[in-house]
């Protein structure tokens, strides 16, 4: 994803539930991809569930 795509953009066709979540959770939308991975998502993995599962 471009780095100027906000996470609004990313998360535009979540339920309206999820949406509350995510801005409970994380604050606003307003952030960039980039600056969201950077900060508030910093910590998550990515995990291969294949791989994980051994059926890979």
């Amino acid at each position: 994803m471009a780095p100027s795509r906000f996470a609004r953009c990313a998360n535009g066709r979540s339920s309206p539930n999820l949406r509350r979540a995510y801005e409970q959770r994380f604050g606003s939308a307003a952030l960039t991809v980039s600056q969201f991975t950077r900060g508030p998502a910093a910590d998550v993995a990515l995990v291969d569930l294949a791989e994980l599962l051994g059926i890979g």
